[in-house]
Order: structure tokens, then sequence, then C-alpha cells
């Protein structure tokens, strides 16, 4: 299997899940609606979980993608790339030709890819260690 395939296997599935949870939406847009009682309640908890399930999914592809995950709600949250920092001490290095060997790449990059939570805004840099290469996002705390 070429990496076209898997690639294009990876957006039929991304937009599998998009459109699963555009429905799961529209669903609690419905139950909104519904007088209160035993199946309004039923309602709500399969939503809930058919939601969970979806991000469950997402973090296990991202995660075999090699994305890092930001377990600050459960499922985790796959971290994106947002800017680099360059390399400071043995440390660095040591890090960056485990990722060579573990890649089977022969090039070294020259610098650290710093990834950050689209849900919280922790990212896995030192404060001013590095340059933002994404725009900022507006991140608010997930209140549930």
């Amino acid at each position: 299997m070429d990496v076209a395939s898997i690639t294009a296997g990876l957006a039929v599935a991304k937009s599998g899940f998009d459109t699963l949870r555009t429905a799961i939406g529209l669903v609690k847009d419905v139950e909104q609606v519904l007088p209160p009682g035993e199946k309004k309640q039923a309602i709500a908890q399969t939503l809930e979980e058919a939601d969970k399930q979806v991000r469950l999914g997402e973090a296990q592809i991202a995660q075999a993608l090699g994305y890092p995950l930001c377990r600050c709600v459960f499922p985790p949250t796959p971290m994106l790339a947002v800017g680099h920092r360059d390399i400071r001490g043995m440390e660095d290095r040591a890090f960056l030709m485990e990722v060579v060997k573990r890649s089977g790449s022969s090039a070294v990059p020259a610098s650290i890819t710093v990834y950050e939570c689209p849900q919280c805004g922790q990212n896995d840099a030192s404060p001013k260690m590095w340059k933002r290469t994404a725009p900022e996002r507006n991140i608010s705390p997930k209140t549930d």
C-alpha cells in the first residue's frame, strides 16, 4: 500500500468522522426540544457516548499517525504543530537522533517541532523559547 492510498483512506475516515459529528450535533438540537422524561435522558446519554467514541477514534488515528496527545480531557486531544524551537544542548541532539532512528530517515532536522493542544492551549515547549509559525488561536476552556 502506498502513501497516497493511505492518505486518501485517512481523508475518507476524517470525512466520515466529520459527518458523524455533524449528525450527532443535529440530533442534539432535536433532543433539546423533546419534553423532559426518560426517553430524553436516554437520548442524551447515547449522544454523549457516541460523541465520546468519535473523539476516541480520532485520538487513536492521530496517535497512529504520530501526533502527540494532550490529556487535558478524555478522550485525549491530538496536538497540532504550531512552531519550532532551535536545538539547544546535548539533550535536544539526543532527542533528534532518537526521532531519526525511529523514523528510519537519514536527515537530522534543524529544529524541534512544537505541538499545542487546540483545546486547552498547552504546548510542549518552554515559554518564549520557540517561534510560532501557525496563527494564534483563541482558546477558551471547555466547560462541560
